[in-house]
């Protein structure tokens, strides 16, 4: 998918190819004034009409076609916030003056702001993604993800698959696109989407300056969801799903954002073990046997930390 960009996305079914795009964009600045924020958006204040009713901590704000721009906080060190809902997002396309990328490089270029939410979806018209296909591996456990809490939704708008959870830093949700937008007949429209907050939002903003939508889109994804074939015991080592492969395209994984602190490597595991159990360990493996001992360690009963799970997937990048 390298060679997709970040564009619009139509509500339309037909011929279209299938797209990437900003599909939600929340961000807080220092300034108080909200003419900065027009100018900053490179919008036209004229289009927006005035609402004095409390929206997020802010008692005023200026709204036009899906974009908010709130102001009067309780105190100054609120700010303002700008909220671009998906619809706003289809609106600063079509009306700024900018482009995406010159406001992203505003944002991420000065403390003055900080970026709370970023929504970015890959809609699917061709039938890239079938959801029963995927629903089933999700069914039967068949992947591996970082995100610690899972769901699946049934209704009157089809499935919806959930990895995260809505307050998270990180949630990639999958859903019929179609039957959400209740059009008639038959047709295809499945739309996955990774919602990011703070930190890792700002990180995709960043990348998103030098690198391909597709590939930067899909080496997220990769890396925080794996559809898989259960063709081993601990599921980390198990083949990626053929069809999950083929649309990832063989990118490498991309991490957004790297927690701060005592950080596990291989070596560091390694010297814990030798100092720590290495006396135990020689001792059970000569007299058992190392292939043996590799056994019992294998088939033990507990369960693998996500921070080992993370060692082995770095080192087998």
């Amino acid at each position: 998918m390298d060679n997709l960009d970040y564009v619009a996305v139509a509500d339309s079914f037909g011929s279209r190819s299938n797209t990437i795009s900003f599909d939600w964009l929340t961000f807080t600045g220092k300034s108080l004034d909200p003419d900065f924020y027009f100018s900053l958006l490179g919008l036209d204040r004229s289009h927006f009409e005035v609402i004095d009713k409390y929206m997020n901590g802010y008692a005023h704000r200026y709204y036009c076609e899906g974009i908010s721009i709130m102001y009067g906080g309780h105190d100054d060190s609120m700010g303002c916030c700008v909220n671009i809902s998906g619809s706003g997002c289809r609106f600063f396309e079509e009306s700024s003056k900018y482009d995406w990328k010159e406001l992203i490089s505003l944002l991420v270029s000065s403390d003055s702001f900080h970026v709370t939410r970023l929504d970015v979806a890959y809609d699917d018209y061709t039938g890239v993604l079938d959801l029963s296909v995927l629903r089933s591996f999700v069914d039967s456990g068949s992947f591996v993800s970082r995100c610690r809490s899972w769901s699946v939704t049934y209704g009157s708008t089809g499935t919806t698959l959930y990895f995260g959870s809505r307050k998270s830093d990180f949630m990639i949700r999958i859903y019929d696109k179609w039957a959400e937008q209740h059009k008639q007949g038959e047709g295809h429209w499945v739309r996955l989407e990774m919602q990011m907050r703070d930190k890792h939002a700002t990180e995709y903003l960043k990348k998103s300056l030098s690198m391909p939508a597709g590939e930067l889109f899909c080496g997220v994804l990769f890396n925080y969801l794996r559809f898989v074939d259960l063709d081993d015991s601990n599921k980390s080592r198990c083949s990626v799903a053929s069809f999950w492969r083929i649309f990832c395209d063989g990118v490498k994984r991309i991490r957004l954002w790297t927690k701060r602190g005592i950080v596990v490597t291989i070596d560091k595991l390694a010297d814990y073990v030798v100092r720590q159990a290495g006396n135990a360990f020689w001792t059970v493996a000569h007299c058992l046997g190392l292939e043996y001992t590799y056994t019992l360690i294998r088939n033990r009963a507990t369960d693998l930390p996500d921070k080992y799970r993370r060692v082995i997937d770095e080192y087998n990048c």
